[in-house]
């Protein structure tokens, strides 16, 4: 069972590798970036998102902070897409957490030029536990590309809410399939001023 916010990355590392370049599954379709006017956390409800987007690629139900989280996972995989990078799979995948039937968390990342994920990770020495505010990490780092409020903060004791950059890539032809991955976790107290801050990668 799933017990931390760092399985979340974990589950949207499993929806890149779960298609392959060239091969169109059943719930392969195209999807648009969502806004935070699209998709309201605390107010957005799972019926809701089934409306707006279909049925998903894949449904879970896991234990998340003591607490039963339904999820919903949509990916889609383009062979003549433009990626950011040449010799990159061009993906995008969006993996949605509800509590109680409300959406509680919101997780996107795409190697797309038109909308990829990827941001600047040198940036993040900037960024300063118990100084610097919301809006001070959005105007360094730029727009966040998930977002999580409680029951799926970590800290749980102490984050009111967690912003999300994550980049993710998979190679053309590489064998086996290894994803290079970039993961960086904000939490903000109820003052809005980052609490904590967790950064991973692997190469």
């Amino acid at each position: 069972m799933l017990k931390s916010l760092q399985s979340i990355a974990v589950i949207s590392i499993l929806i890149i590798l779960s298609g392959c370049a060239g091969t169109i599954r059943p719930y392969n379709k195209d999807f648009v970036r969502p806004t935070q006017e699209t998709l309201k956390l605390g107010e957005t409800t799972f019926s809701q998102v089934l409306q707006l987007y279909g049925e998903p690629k894949n449904k879970g139900t896991n234990l998340l902070n003591d607490k039963t989280i339904h999820t919903l996972q949509y990916s889609y995989n383009s062979i003549t897409g433009e990626p950011l990078e040449q010799g990159v799979f061009a993906r995008r995948a969006m993996h949605l957490s509800f509590f109680k039937d409300i959406l509680v968390g919101q997780l996107f990342t795409s190697t797309f030029k038109s909308d990829h994920s990827n941001f600047d990770e040198t940036k993040r020495n900037a960024i300063v536990k118990g100084k610097t505010k919301r809006s001070e990490v959005i105007q360094l780092m730029g727009k966040p590309f998930c977002f999580n409020i409680p029951p799926t903060v970590e800290p749980k004791e102490t984050a009111s809410e967690q912003i999300t950059y994550m980049y993710m890539t998979t190679r053309i032809g590489e064998k086996p399939v290894k994803v290079y991955s970039k993961l960086l976790k904000i939490s903000l107290n109820e003052n809005d001023v980052v609490s904590d801050i967790r950064f991973t990668w692997s190469k």
